[in-house]
């Protein structure tokens, strides 16, 4: 329901609930939006064929369902739940910018085309466009006072095929994220002045809060400052340098190691010099 409200207009396509947080279709919830279809009319139209047949007779209810059908629909929910666990997950640990997820039903978060959800995605329209075909052939073929099952079933391959893609698709969102620590590639400018802005640039900067920026005076391990950040983004940090960084009385500049810490890992240090004000 929250997803026909949150877009809107498009709420009245069938494939609007496969939108996922970012306003893009979701794999994941494409592919049960497809099997829930297909099974949906499947099943509704085995039920008016058996009441058009039974004519004034009470409709009688459907037979069991197949064993393989039940085990894809299976397969296909685990899927989508996973992966929308998987991406909560992220999102709490501070892993994943919500804001800049360009991910796609056919591309990665960065913007490619991620082969995966391709292998998954065309899997998913082979084997609905086979069980649909299948469909129409088998309510031709059979009896139906004297019908075993109330759908025809999927082939054995193809349930193989689907687990193996849906597999595949999880295994890769599961490691597609690397969560490993922060990384600080450089900082613009190496020798800053007090009140100059200072731009940390780097990798797997999580968001600001579940990180800290730290400082530690390069002759003195024992103190560590946390210091104030203007920006946060997952690849790019900028702070003002406070007062506490100036050299002392008798120094032109100070030295300083600063560590980025997130999600409980800290990055190796970089170092800052402070330069003391020509004015003062």
């Amino acid at each position: 329901i929250s997803a026909f409200k949150k877009h809107g207009t498009r709420a009245f396509l069938p494939w609007a609930a496969a939108f996922g947080n970012n306003d893009k279709l979701s794999t994941s919830q494409l592919q049960f939006l497809i099997w829930t279809g297909v099974t949906v009319f499947a099943y509704c139209t085995m039920f008016a064929a058996r009441a058009i047949d039974s004519g004034n007779a009470p409709v009688k209810h459907l037979p069991e369902i197949p064993i393989n059908l039940m085990l894809l629909m299976g397969f296909s929910a685990t899927t989508t739940a996973a992966s929308k666990g998987i991406t909560l997950s992220y999102l709490a640990q501070g892993q994943l910018d919500a804001n800049k997820d360009a991910s796609g039903v056919l591309t990665n978060r960065d913007g490619t085309t991620a082969l995966i959800k391709v292998q998954m995605l065309i899997w998913t329209l082979i084997s609905a466009t086979i069980y649909l075909i299948s469909f129409t052939r088998w309510v031709d073929s059979i009896n139906l006072s004297t019908m075993e099952y109330a759908l025809p079933d999927i082939d054995g391959a193809l349930l193989v095929l689907m687990g193996v893609a849906q597999g595949g698709y999880i295994g890769g969102k599961l490691v597609s994220k690397t969560t490993g620590e922060p990384m600080i590639e450089m900082l613009t400018p190496l020798k800053a002045k007090i009140g100059e802005e200072v731009q940390i640039l780097g990798l797997r900067f999580g968001i600001k809060e579940h990180g800290q920026l730290m400082c530690q005076d390069a002759s003195d391990t024992e103190n560590l400052t946390i210091l104030e950040t203007t920006t946060w983004a997952e690849d790019s940090i900028k702070f003002i340098v406070p007062d506490s960084l100036a050299p002392t009385e008798g120094e032109d500049s100070r030295k300083f190691k600063l560590t980025v810490r997130s999600n409980g890992l800290i990055s190796d240090a970089q170092e800052l010099e402070t330069l003391k004000d020509p004015d003062q």
